[in-house]
């Protein structure tokens, strides 16, 4: 997740995670409302985890 903004498939999401995690409906309302929830410690916690949500760097080997 981290480095990756506008999230979303169609980039609507372009300001924060918040919008992203909002704006699922569907199959994904269950989450939604469970992020809703959440008080404002709570949200920041998520938001600290899935931010550290990073592609591990690729290894350049010299020489190769």
């Amino acid at each position: 997740v981290a480095g990756t903004a506008p999230w979303l498939h169609d980039g609507r999401a372009l300001a924060s995670l918040d919008d992203a995690i909002l704006a699922h409906g569907g199959e994904a309302a269950s989450a939604t409302k469970a992020y809703q929830a959440l008080d404002v410690l709570g949200r920041g916690e998520l938001k600290i985890f899935l931010l550290s949500l990073a592609p591990e760097p690729k290894l350049q080997i010299a020489g190769q």
